[in-house]
């Protein structure tokens, strides 16, 4: 695999905005509990979202959805949901300790690489 900067660059520069612009749809439901608009936006970014853009981009999506082993379904589903749980205690819960933090962040770098 050869090294592409531009991709790259562009990537961080979609996952800035992406970042930076997260909290405008919680503009339109002022009226909500704080805990509603939350979850909304949980399921929307979590679950609807992966879906339709896994739909767009890998060819025949829900052919191969359906072909996979509900076991491996539930295994990923099941590491994914570890990980979002550990690596959301360690990043809040190391709030005020800088070094540690940058720690934990480093460390959940290099889980996704």
């Amino acid at each position: 695999m050869t090294a592409n900067p531009i991709a790259g660059t562009l990537v961080f520069l979609l996952g800035g905005i992406a970042a930076a612009t997260y909290l405008l749809p919680f503009r339109g439901v002022r009226g909500w509990a704080y805990e509603t608009g939350w979850l909304v936006s949980v399921l929307a970014g979590w679950l609807v979202f992966p879906l339709v853009f896994d739909a767009f981009v890998v060819p025949d999506f829900w052919g191969v959805m359906g072909t996979a082993p509900l076991s491996a379904l539930l295994r990923s589903f099941g590491i994914g949901a570890l990980w979002g749980v550990a690596s959301a205690g360690i990043n809040f819960g190391l709030q005020g300790a800088p070094e540690l933090e940058s720690a934990a962040l480093a460390a959940d770098t290099a889980k996704c690489v």
